[in-house]
């Protein structure tokens, strides 16, 4: 039972994901997306709202170093 629940969180914010805007915030809640979409990870990727990637290059510079 333990498991379940410190699992839960993790599983629910994988598969948000996958989710659009509207779904996340949409009542009742969905456990698994409705609508399976990469949209987010292609809009995290293209560096439309923060430049992922140069933060994540920072991030390995720094950890190796």
């Amino acid at each position: 039972m333990a498991v379940i629940l410190t699992a839960a969180p993790y599983v629910y914010t994988v598969t948000g994901s996958f989710k659009e805007t509207a779904e996340i915030f949409s009542f009742p809640v969905h456990f698994l997306p409705e609508d399976f979409t990469l949209s987010n990870y292609a809009r995290l990727l293209s560096g439309e709202n923060i430049p992922f990637i140069r933060q994540f290059a920072n991030s390995v510079i720094i950890a190796v170093s």
